[in-house]
């Protein structure tokens, strides 16, 4: 199975093969896709963790947890830089669908969930999406490392 052979080679840690394998087996389309088809897939479930965390972030800025000015502060980081990064990800699922590199699309992604994490350690605050950030970043590195598998730099 390609899914389970693409997970393998973008990897190096059982724990980042099993989120890969669990992220893509989501959706039953990856249980027949290629490889530029698990990107498109992989690439869709990056647009919805990140919407998903866009409306989480959003819904603390409703309700934000008890704490330091600062801690709205950064929430309201997290609320731009995940706005932020879902043209991105669109912009990388164009160039997926179009069998083009994503890898700037994706790693811009990524800055904008390592810019929400930070804003938290600069304030010395606990993360409320420390899990989802994680997340966040984990598949967008598995899709950093899926492009790179299939334009490889010359």
């Amino acid at each position: 199975m390609i899914r389970l052979k693409t997970c393998k080679n973008v990897t190096t840690k059982q724990e980042s093969y099993d989120f890969c394998v669990t992220s893509l087996q989501a959706v039953p389309k990856s249980r027949s896709a290629d490889n530029y088809e698990l990107a498109v897939i992989g690439l869709q479930l990056c647009l919805g963790n990140h919407t998903y965390n866009l409306a989480k972030a959003k819904k603390l800025q409703e309700q934000p947890p008890s704490g330091s000015n600062w801690t709205k502060q950064s929430i309201d980081v997290c609320v731009e830089v995940y706005g932020s990064s879902l043209v991105d990800l669109n912009k990388a699922i164009e160039n997926a669908q179009k069998k083009l590199p994503f890898s700037m699309d994706i790693a811009t992604a990524s800055i904008y969930v390592s810019t929400c994490k930070r804003a938290f350690e600069e304030a010395g605050e606990k993360d409320p999406l420390a899990t989802e950030n994680g997340n966040a970043f984990k598949l967008d590195s598995i899709m950093g490392a899926i492009d790179a598998m299939l334009h490889p730099r010359q």
